[in-house]
């Protein structure tokens, strides 16, 4: 099997740290691995669609949708995407917001109804988790049987175990700890409250500190949180 991966021109901001970067290349390692024909591909590089058995788009976003409108009138090849929504509403929000969508055919261009023909259009959509999964169907009224959820895998081949059994209570987070939806001023607080020694490790962004996060740590000191940068 010949399989074409598109990256979201947008991870290009945020260089090696992206996750949605990540995710494209771990799992072309992994397919490659298995003796999977992998390609990521690049509108400079000359190569076309309909040469790839299925195309794996990575990330959301209007690209997608001037990407799978145009395909969809043109070639057959089967197009799926891995969105990675992460819901920022409250549910009575998200309920709210769904039945406009649903509702108000004439908002066909704008971003949230563009994303919804998107899933309409693609071929499957690959999400990590329940909750992805339901937020999808809820708010895009995106058909069950497209949507496949795949977790987040982690590989530990080459990793050495250690006895844990007498090591402190602690946490350890990992990600873009600046980003709003990561929700790491809430972790901070739930550890200190817990009594729970927090590990962070990953980007402060570049203002970080303005941040909340960064008040906190400063507030709470090494005693309750340990920043590794």
């Amino acid at each position: 099997m010949k399989i074409g991966f598109i990256l979201a021109p947008r991870t290009s901001f945020s260089g090696r740290s992206n996750g949605y970067r990540n995710r494209c290349i771990q799992w072309a390692e992994a397919l490659r691995a298995s003796g999977t024909e992998v390609t990521l591909l690049s509108p400079v590089d000359g190569n076309r669609i309909d040469e790839f058995d299925v195309i794996h788009c990575f990330h959301k976003g209007l690209w997608f949708f001037d990407l799978i409108n145009e395909a969809s009138n043109q070639i057959t090849t089967p197009i799926i995407i891995s969105p990675i929504e992460d819901s920022d509403f409250p549910s009575l929000k998200v309920n709210a917001l769904n039945f406009v969508m649903n509702r108000i055919k004439q908002l066909k261009y704008a971003k949230r109804r563009m994303l919804q023909i998107s899933y309409e259009l693609s071929d499957g959509v690959v999400v990590r988790s329940k909750h992805e999964a339901s937020y999808i169907k809820r708010i895009y009224n995106t058909d069950s049987a497209k949507i496949k959820i795949i977790p987040i895998g982690v590989d530990l081949s080459d990793k050495e175990f250690v006895d844990v059994k007498n090591k402190k209570k602690q946490v350890l987070h990992v990600s873009s700890i600046y980003q709003e939806r990561k929700n790491v001023p809430r972790l901070i607080k739930a550890c200190v409250e817990a009594g729970i020694h927090l590990v962070l490790a990953g980007s402060g962004g570049p203002n970080f500190e303005k941040s909340e996060v960064y008040h906190l740590i400063k507030k709470y000191g090494s005693k309750h949180i340990t920043y590794r940068g």
